[in-house]
């Protein structure tokens, strides 16, 4: 998942650093032009849990049910404590890039339960570390194909993109107005250099994220009769407690090959060429120039955020199973660091040579997210002692996960909110996310001896992921094995997750109007837990 971030730079007044921008600092023009997102990816908690397929909060009876269903911690008989630890491996095939594949490893979950009676009636108390959401995420491509060498305006209405006056003695730039400039005599032209060039350019850019979010929880359950129960979980969301914090890198490296430079302004409505007679100085025409340049950007982002789980087990028969379970939506305070370097060079005869200083920037800015709510349900019946099978469905409501920050308008300079779907990057007022329809079906069955037992695990899963228009279809397998000895009981998980022709990653033009580009490709991710479980006598 990526976290959508704007970044709103006001470009210079004079024409003359306008065109030596170009030359020098093509990179730096293009390269804040777009912001790039992808979707977040849930982490489900417990081997147990995956093992099969996630339907569990119908059946929730370990440690782990604080993140399903708080409601059926009633289950558990005896104080335990709980250590997850994953690993997954990940690959996207992209339809036009280089294929891309990471692995990470983290702590899943961490818990320790405490159950008691209480004038007969059923408690329990617990206190948990679970992991939530994963950021963990690697990109390597070429942007040639969002950064053409010439910048056209595809609306007959040009209000608010910048122009360009030319009636003082400096040139400044200001607001278009709707349908200027009318009369070839007006002094207003568009504000973007067409090149007469033998231009090549190559542009690459690695973006690396690590690090996720997961919410300290404690947690409270009590049977108010005997077949019906109530529990609540109350997160207190933060980055890098147990795991790595939360961090971007994004480097870019451009080669720029120009000869036989020429330049004209064209009239917005009337395609009239003018020159606005200011001497300009650039390398003259048939002198070739090759420019380097590198771009690197820090992130780093602090969540602080607190919502709650409410959850409802009820026992049917003494068979069924049915639980309920609502994860609320709450705003999550974020405080993003961001440091900026970009170095210049030019080729004089055989070796580059850095073009003035390093160009350094930072500064930090606080930014609301909003996470959005969930809910689920599951349905559970065991049909023997060793044999048990789960159905659950889950709705989220993608809609809602927005990102609200202060923008800063590159004409006037001034700053005002904005908030953008955190899905796709465009402006909440111009997406189209949908919410999503998880489907999971999951079974166990457990081979039981005198001193031991070995589970086994196995389920499917309909798990869509949310994207700009319609949510993209992602399904899964999982397998499952554990060990059960005295109080000590280990599992193991594996899941397959696979999507075939859908949305990896959304661009957008900087103001977040459109998507510039979306990339498609196939995804496969293996993943796999290990938990271990240890009962108190």
């Amino acid at each position: 998942m990526t976290l959508v971030i704007r970044m709103n730079w006001k470009k210079g007044t004079a024409l003359a650093a306008l065109i030596a921008g170009l030359l020098a600092f093509g990179a730096q023009a293009q390269v804040l032009d777009f912001t790039i997102t992808s979707a977040p990816s849930p982490v489900g908690s417990g081997a147990r849990a995956m093992g099969q397929a996630g339907a569990f909060i119908a059946t929730a009876d370990d440690g782990t049910a604080a993140s399903w269903n708080p409601a059926a911690l009633v289950i558990l008989e005896k104080p335990e404590a709980a250590v997850v630890g994953s690993s997954e491996g990940q690959a996207r095939l992209y339809r036009d890039e280089d294929d891309q594949s990471f692995t990470s490893y983290a702590f899943n979950y961490i818990a320790a339960s405490y159950p008691f009676s209480i004038k007969e009636k059923n408690f329990v108390v617990s206190l948990n570390y679970q992991r939530l959401f994963d950021f963990n995420y690697h990109l390597e491509r070429n942007l040639a194909g969002l950064v053409p060498s010439q910048v056209a305006y595809g609306s007959a209405d040009f209000s608010g993109h910048p122009c360009w006056d030319f009636s003082g003695p400096t040139p400044v730039m200001v607001p278009c107005t709707a349908g200027t400039p009318t009369d070839p005599t007006d002094d207003f032209y568009l504000g973007v250099v067409n090149q007469d060039v033998k231009r090549v350019q190559a542009l690459r850019q690695e973006v690396t994220q690590t690090g996720d979010i997961g919410a300290v929880a404690p947690a409270f359950a009590v049977q108010i009769i005997p077949r019906f129960s109530l529990g609540f979980t109350y997160n207190f969301w933060m980055d890098g407690f147990v795991n790595r914090g939360y961090t971007r890198t994004t480097e870019q490296r451009q080669t720029v090959f120009e000869q036989n430079n020429s330049f004209t302004f064209q009239d917005l409505n009337l395609n009239l060429e003018y020159d606005p007679g200011i001497d300009v100085g650039f390398p003259a025409p048939g002198v070739p120039t090759v420019t380097r340049s590198h771009l690197k950007i820090d992130e780093r982002f602090r969540f602080r955020g607190q919502n709650f789980n409410l959850g409802l087990l009820a026992k049917v028969t003494g068979r069924t199973s049915v639980g309920l379970v609502w994860r609320s939506g709450f705003d999550a305070d974020v405080k993003w660091k961001y440091e900026y370097l970009q170095t210049q060079s030019r080729l004089v005869g055989d070796t580059f040579q850095q073009i003035g200083s390093a160009t350094r920037s930072h500064f930090s800015e606080d930014i609301t997210m909003h996470f959005p709510d969930s809910f689920g349900l599951g349905v559970a019946n065991r049909f023997s002692d060793a044999f048990s099978m789960e159905a659950d469905a889950t709705l989220v409501r993608w809609d809602t996960f927005t990102t609200e920050m202060i923008v800063t308008d590159p004409l006037t300079g001034r700053r005002r909110k904005e908030t953008f779907s955190a899905v796709s990057g465009l402006r909440r007022s111009e997406s189209g996310v949908d919410p999503t329809a998880t489907v999971r079906l999951g079974a166990e069955y457990i081979f039981i001896r005198e001193k031991y037992a070995v589970p086994l695990r196995a389920g499917a899963f309909y798990d869509p992921q949310p994207a700009e228009k319609s949510p993209q279809n992602y399904w899964g397998g999982t397998l499952g094995a554990g060990f059960a000895w005295k109080g000590i009981i280990v599992d193991a998980a594996y899941i397959y997750r696979f999507a075939n022709d859908v949305d990896l990653i959304t661009t957008t033009n900087a103001a977040g109007t459109r998507l510039a580009q979306i990339e498609r490709g196939d995804v496969q991710q293996h993943s796999f837990l290990l938990s271990t479980i240890y009962h108190f006598e």
